[in-house]
């Protein structure tokens, strides 16, 4: 049930670092709709952008071959800077996704914190709002 008194500002926060309590605590401050559309919605988009890039790597057909077959040396190296490549390719989009989701967390802690804060407005006394 949403609260109907102040939030911890801070609670809320840690919240947001823990899987299922992070939707708690916007559903306690009435904004998990939101959070939902500003975070949730685009991380499952950036998440299957991603695995659908890996399904398109050839790293695990580039090993299998090598391992597999007899090569000469300078189609081994070709091989070998193929893979090279491509392992370079896959850091490169996981240092990505993982800076991106970062600022997603980022993100959140940002949005819990200004709609705990005016959720708690919300609930001031008519004395404190001078």
């Amino acid at each position: 049930m949403p609260a109907n008194h102040k939030v911890s500002v801070g609670w809320q926060i840690v919240f947001t670092f823990i899987t299922g309590l992070n939707f708690w605590a916007f559903y306690r401050i009435r904004k998990l709709r939101k959070y939902l559309l500003y975070v949730i919605v685009p991380e499952l988009i950036l998440t299957v952008a991603y695995f659908a890039f890996l399904s398109t790597t050839s790293v695990d057909d580039l090993l299998f071959q090598s391992s597999n077959t007899r090569l000469d040396i300078e189609t081994s190296s070709e091989l070998e800077s193929e893979i090279e490549r491509e392992f370079e390719t896959l850091t490169t989009a996981y240092v990505i996704v993982t800076v991106i989701g970062l600022a997603f967390q980022g993100l959140t802690i940002y949005l819990v914190i200004i709609w705990s804060r005016a959720h708690n407005r919300a609930f001031g006394s008519p004395a404190s709002r001078s």
